[in-house]
């Protein structure tokens, strides 16, 4: 039998343990508090992308890529509903077919070829109502809904999909009002969900899991949350607080919660719509630092109107986001806040524009176009 050897400790080494041992039990919690502050601030640097890209509809179906400021156009192919990757380096297209919904990976650097990495269709899922959702910060996994057949009928399931295996797997099932990411790792996931029962109550709840399902945990326990957005500072969502009538608008507010459940603070309330989830599967966005805010929700006549918070310090600013002779719905926001992605409409054409936080200035990043999405 081989002996492994190992050094004895020295008198010097006993020392220096023991009193480091010494130093932890006396700075207690507030080492751990410590070392838990370094952890997160280390996480968020998965976001940092390698490419800054703006995707956008071209017309009819065919989705392009380009720089974020709308220069060297390349189209990458068809798909019903596309997503850019955090990290810049993949697009994940959904095209929806009688049969069956079909996931294709496309590369962003021009080279490589597309390949189809999963297909939902019979006899587990049906393809409509298939949407992709979000990506996970380290552009592994991508949540998305979908119609699911099982032994109780048809349902509607929140799938996460393995861009690197091409697993898909169900995580919950209910009726879902949004899905999210946290902005670092590890991959967790918070969704907006309502059972049967909890329907029959006008109940949604929010509950944060892993990206594999395991361990998930009820976030909020009562009303109607909704499109909830994991940021630095929390995860914040939507809650119905009013209904509306022939004449009032129904009243809805942002909230925000910490991932432990802990922590809930109202944001801002206003007279509006509930959030539209429109092409990118998201109505909330939030910039890097969390302090900024933008959304979109239904007006009482069912238009879409574009709402801005800011954040940041003691007093929280709302406004709603306004172009002079022009429809606009958010698209997103930039990592830094400091520009809005729009989708105008003026005179039927439409077009992809960013807009300054302030709303003064915007710049046309594509003509003719639709469904964007960015990491800028």
């Amino acid at each position: 039998m081989r002996i492994r050897w190992r050094p004895r400790l020295t008198f010097r080494r006993k020392l220096r343990a023991r009193l480091a041992a010494e130093h932890l039990r006396r700075a207690g919690a507030g080492a751990l508090a410590l070392a838990l502050a370094g952890c997160a601030a280390a996480g968020p640097s998965v976001l940092a992308p390698k490419r800054q890209l703006l995707i956008y509809r071209n017309g009819g179906q065919t989705f392009s890529v380009s720089s974020p400021s709308g220069g060297a156009a390349r189209a990458l192919g068809d798909a019903s509903q596309a997503l850019l990757s955090p990290d810049g380096t993949r697009v994940l297209a959904l095209s929806t077919g009688q049969s069956r919904a079909t996931l294709t990976l496309y590369p962003t650097s021009g080279r490589g070829v597309a390949r189809v990495i999963a297909q939902l269709g019979a006899p587990r899922f049906l393809p409509d109502g298939t949407r992709l959702r979000s990506w996970s910060p380290d552009s592994r996994y991508v949540s998305l809904t979908a119609n699911e057949l099982s032994t109780a009928g048809e349902e509607s399931a929140l799938l996460v999909l393995d861009v690197h295996t091409g697993h898909v797997r169900t995580i919950a099932t209910g009726d879902f009002l949004g899905a999210s990411f946290a902005p670092a790792l590890p991959d967790r996931l918070v969704y907006a969900d309502a059972s049967v029962a909890q329907l029959d109550n006008n109940e949604s709840l929010l509950y944060e899991t892993e990206a594999n399902g395991g361990r998930t945990r009820e976030l909020t326990r009562s009303g109607l949350a909704s499109a909830p957005v994991w940021g630095a500072h929390g995860i914040v969502f939507a809650k119905l607080l009013r209904l509306g009538s022939e004449s009032s608008s129904p009243l809805y507010a942002l909230w925000q919660i910490e991932p432990s459940g802990r922590g809930l603070q109202r944001l801002g309330g206003f007279a509006s719509g509930p959030p539209d989830a429109g092409s990118s599967g998201a109505a909330l966005w939030l910039s890097a630092d969390g302090d900024r805010l933008v959304g979109d929700f239904y007006s009482p006549f069912q238009q879409v109107e574009v709402w801005a918070l800011d954040l940041a310090g003691r007093h929280r600013s709302t406004r709603r986001m306004r172009v002079a002779g022009a429809t606009i719905v958010a698209e997103g926001i930039s990592r830094n806040g400091k520009a809005i992605l729009l989708k105008e409409r003026t005179s039927g054409a439409s077009e992809i524009v960013s807009l300054d936080w302030n709303g003064t200035r915007q710049r046309v990043l594509a003509y003719s176009a639709g469904d964007a999405s960015w990491n800028h």
